[in-house]
Order: C-alpha cells, then structure tokens, then sequence
C-alpha cells in the first residue's frame, strides 16, 4: 500500500527544491503529480513517456496518500 512506503518514497530537504516534498532519486514535487491529477491527467498518463516515465503508478498513489495526510493533519481553525 502506497501510505506503508511514503517516508521512503517521499522526503523534504530544506536545500532541494524549496523545502518542497519530492520524490526520492527525482526532483519531481508531489505537487507537480498533483498538478497533472488536477488537470484531469490519469495515472497511467502521467508516468507514460509523454509526461513523467521516470515515475511508477505506486509513485503517483503514494503523491495522492501524502496530499492526504497531510491535510488530514492541517487545522482548520
């Protein structure tokens, strides 16, 4: 499942990117997966080669999870 291996398929580094989440061995940011998801791209088109063919479907699920995740732990006051 994509939530199992998000710390090792996601990191932060506050010199990379702007501190931005991407995925490890890339310099794809999760927002950019989520960008494409936005722009009404299907997974299996994002990593075909006319998009980002360095990344797997699990890449894509584990972007979607963390986006998740990470509003799950927003507050909304």
């Amino acid at each position: 499942m994509a939530v199992d291996r998000m710390t090792e398929t996601i990191t932060r580094n506050p010199a990379v990117l702007g501190g931005q989440p991407y995925i490890v061995g890339t310099e794809i940011t999760v927002t950019t997966v989520l960008d494409l998801l936005a722009e009404g791209v299907f997974p299996q088109e994002i990593v075909a080669e006319k998009y980002l063919p360095q990344l797997k479907l699990d890449h894509i699920y584990t972007c979607i999870a963390f986006a998740s995740q990470t509003l799950r732990a927003l507050k909304w006051d």
